[in-house]
């Protein structure tokens, strides 16, 4: 679901039924939100009914992502003002490995204090 398949049929939309359309959208759609969710440690609850994930969404989208941005800007140890254009989305797996390496008390920018020491 919101893979490859469905951009080509976004993309030939003047070619396809509108009802493909519509469902390649929504198959997106779900799949970003669902990818969202993993970035903010929650889990998807849905509604047996309408397949339709029960959480609301598009409210605060942007700030959700860029939240997220500001983690992973951390997380590599960036100091300074924040830009979130220049920070790229990254697997939270990987997020998660990158915020257990920035031990407590490590200066940011460096995995230990040792290597601070050796740079002054």
């Amino acid at each position: 679901a919101g893979d490859e398949s469905d951009i080509e049929i976004l993309e030939n939309g003047m070619t396809e039924t509108k009802t493909t359309v519509k469902d390649a959208a929504y198959r997106l759609e779900t799949a970003a939100h669902a990818k969202l969710l993993e970035f903010e440690d929650s889990s998807i609850e849905i509604n047996d009914r309408s397949k339709r994930p029960k959480k609301t969404f598009t409210t605060g989208m942007g700030k959700r992502v860029k939240e997220y941005k500001k983690r992973v800007w951390a997380a590599r140890g960036n100091v300074g003002k924040f830009d979130a254009a220049a920070v790229s989305i990254i697997e939270y797996e990987a997020l998660k490995q990158m915020e257990q390496q920035q031990q407590p008390g490590t200066p940011a920018g460096h995995r230990n204090v040792r290597s601070y020491f050796n740079r002054i």
